[in-house]
């Protein structure tokens, strides 16, 4: 068998699985925000207008702040993570359930 007869299928179910692997943040505060993504060696800004949201793409994880709140959420693909009205980041199952994630934000540089 040859592996261009199953290309199209694999390639479908790749476009299927892509945004289950992605991190998803919501801006749901009134005021425009810059949203950093932290991979370690490389650091991303992305403005977030109010009531928009973003998928990043962190295959193996990354950090993620929001500029002037001082500290950083870590993230794993399929997370979803919300920017509340007074600018700072949560967990959007935290603030659904009222639960408390364990592990402490990570001290900023």
């Amino acid at each position: 068998m040859s592996f261009n007869r199953f290309a199209p299928a694999f390639g479908a179910a790749l476009l299927v699985a892509s945004p289950a692997f992605a991190i998803t943040v919501s801006n749901r505060d009134a005021k425009e925000h810059v949203l950093t993504v932290d991979r370690g060696m490389q650091e991303d800004d992305t403005r977030m207008a109010p009531g928009t949201s973003v998928q990043v793409d962190c295959p193996e994880g990354c950090a993620l702040r929001v500029r002037g709140s001082g500290y950083d959420r870590p993230a794993e693909p399929g997370d979803r993570l919300v920017i509340d009205r007074s600018g700072l980041l949560h967990y959007a199952d935290d603030l659904a359930t009222g639960s408390v994630r364990t592990g402490a934000p990570a001290a900023t540089k």
